[in-house]
């Protein structure tokens, strides 16, 4: 891969990755995943071309690094929501199932 392929691949993903935050453009995530994708393989071809495997490495772990933040959020909002609930008295669950 040489060096302009891999400079308008990561231009490419990095306009589909900002098109799927923008609200009816997004179709359920999927431009913004094309995009990740794209701008990975243009972060490979770029630490290909540079003898620099860091260049990758260090996308690789932030991409990582962003999708566990992401899960640790959404189960602390869960968490906190129900505790919320429970502080107004409401209690979810499945039934009575003590004897």
């Amino acid at each position: 891969m040489t060096l302009e392929s891999s400079k308008n691949l990561g231009g490419i993903g990095a306009i589909l990755l900002f098109i799927g935050v923008l609200p009816y453009a997004s179709l359920y995530g999927i431009l913004s995943l094309v995009g990740l994708i794209l701008i990975m393989v243009a972060m490979h071809g770029l630490a290909s071309h540079y003898m620099e495997s860091g260049i990758f490495n260090n996308a690789l772990y932030g991409v990582i690094t962003a999708i566990v933040g992401i899960m640790l959020f959404a189960v602390v909002v869960v968490y906190a929501l129900f505790d919320f609930l429970t502080e107004l008295g409401l209690t979810i669950g499945m039934g009575n199932f003590a004897d």
